[in-house]
């Protein structure tokens, strides 16, 4: 999966148009390096709505497990 990806299934799910520096925000503040499946933890603290559509992205495709909640 790309940030394409996520940004596409962001504005498919919440109607949100996504930049690419907000998906790697998002990426960075859950410790991934990469967009990999299970590469990241999830993050208590997020602030925008388009932050918590970008971390919803990543639960829904793999890049984090929501068992960590």
């Amino acid at each position: 999966m790309s940030i394409g990806g996520v940004r596409r299934w962001v504005k498919r799910s919440y109607g949100l148009d996504i930049s690419k520096s907000s998906v790697c925000s998002v990426r960075d503040k859950c410790g991934a390096d990469k967009l990999e499946i299970g590469a990241g933890k999830i993050v208590p603290k997020l602030k925008s709505k388009k932050e918590l559509a970008v971390l919803e992205a990543f639960k829904a495709l793999g890049f984090i497990s929501s068992k960590e909640e």
